[in-house]
């Protein structure tokens, strides 16, 4: 009889040390970071197209832009502003919101702000990586096609050109 009772005890307590052990790992791992975590004002430390075309030299991006203007204002709330002013010309801004997952934060503009997002080579929706080992910098290679003739009137009859856009920026302190 003791056998009995030992071993109709025993699988209760398996089952209990079972679930015990799976309800202690809630898939949080105390890593997750959220809007909060990433929220600050970004400079552009690089900002480049890199046509496919061997014939054409890479556009860096900023050298059309006033010194300084450009900056992506990440909000603790899950949305964003980009500000950005061409050489000349008004200062711009767009906004739209923003989710973080993982190392990743992805930009999703609003729908009246996409034209603004074009002028500067972006799509809609852009995804930044927060570089390893760093919580201040974002970094961003997007194959896309681009408008360049839009972009600056130099590159006349160029409005599908396709390359990379490459991003680095930096968290101001």
């Amino acid at each position: 009889m003791k056998n009995f009772t030992a071993r109709s005890l025993l699988l209760p307590l398996l089952m209990v040390a079972a679930l015990v052990a799976s309800g202690c790992d809630s898939g949080d791992s105390g890593d997750e970071i959220g809007p909060q975590d990433v929220a600050g004002t970004y400079t552009a430390n690089q900002f480049l197209f890199n046509p496919e075309a061997s014939a054409l030299a890479n556009v860096n991006v900023t050298t059309r832009l006033e010194p300084n203007t450009l900056k992506l204002r990440l909000f603790g709330d899950g949305q964003y502003t980009l500000e950005y002013q061409f050489q000349g010309g008004p200062l711009s801004l767009a906004s739209g919101n923003f989710r973080v997952s993982g190392t990743e934060i992805t930009i999703e503009s609003d729908r009246g702000d996409r034209d603004r997002h074009a002028r500067l080579l972006l799509s809609n929706e852009t995804t930044f990586v927060r570089a390893v080992g760093s919580t201040t910098t974002l970094t961003a290679a997007v194959e896309k096609s681009v408008n360049l003739e839009e972009f600056d009137e130099a590159f006349a009859g160029l409005s599908d050109v396709p390359g990379v856009l490459q991003m680095q920026l930096v968290l101001q302190r």
